[in-house]
């Protein structure tokens, strides 16, 4: 799905493997822009940047969501923080972290992006609140999405994997499991689902 320039955002790099393999495919005047809010994988993540010569990367320590705000990261287990997620509501007793969300929108708009060809999402149950914050990328029809659907995960995050789905299909969007590059819809049995989808605008269906 890529082409040699182009405009990478990366939502929830963990420790980096995925936004170092976009910015190896990709050409020197691409911008590879990545989000992740946990301390101990951001750290993790600039280390790993750190070992390679790209210059075209950036990493920033705040998560993505519907508003601007502080929310509490849990951290199911420490030994496993690609898990970790973005909690709306209080949950004592679990290990968390204190975190800084923004949108997309308003990221584009403070980061000054005119282009952003792909989207990927990986937050475990946070991806539709991520999508609403990204309404006016969505709207565009500029980019391709590329999401993982948890159906239980989306659910304990008050969403659910036939509501994203919903969702990108009025926007305008069809909607691809990647695996297999099937086409599904509303229709689709989601229960207890975990796949990545490929989000293509009208106008990008092939």
């Amino acid at each position: 799905m890529l082409n040699e320039n182009d405009n990478i955002i990366d939502v929830g790099t963990n420790i980096g493997s995925t936004i170092l393999q976009f910015t190896n495919l990709s050409g020197e005047e691409s911008r590879i822009i990545g989000f992740e809010p946990d301390p101990v994988n951001f750290k993790n993540c600039q280390k790993n940047i750190s070992l390679n010569k790209f210059k075209n990367i950036q990493v920033f320590s705040e998560g993505l969501g519907n508003e601007k705000g502080s929310f509490q990261l849990i951290v199911d287990k420490s030994s496993n923080r690609r898990r970790n997620r973005v909690s709306i509501e209080n949950q004592p007793g679990k290990s968390s972290a204190v975190i800084n969300i923004e949108t997309l929108d308003s990221m584009i708009n403070r980061e000054k992006i005119n282009r952003i060809n792909l989207v990927k999402i990986d937050v475990e149950g946070f991806e539709m609140n991520v999508l609403k914050g990204s309404v006016k990328l969505v709207e565009s029809q500029s980019s391709i999405f590329f999401i993982e659907i948890d159906d239980n995960n989306l659910k304990k995050a008050g969403s659910s994997s036939l509501e994203l789905t919903t969702f990108l299909i009025q926007m305008k969007y069809h909607v691809l499991i990647a695996e297999n590059n099937k086409q599904i819809d509303t229709n689709y049995n989601f229960l207890n689902c975990h796949f990545d989808i490929i989000a293509k605008p009208n106008q990008n269906f092939n």
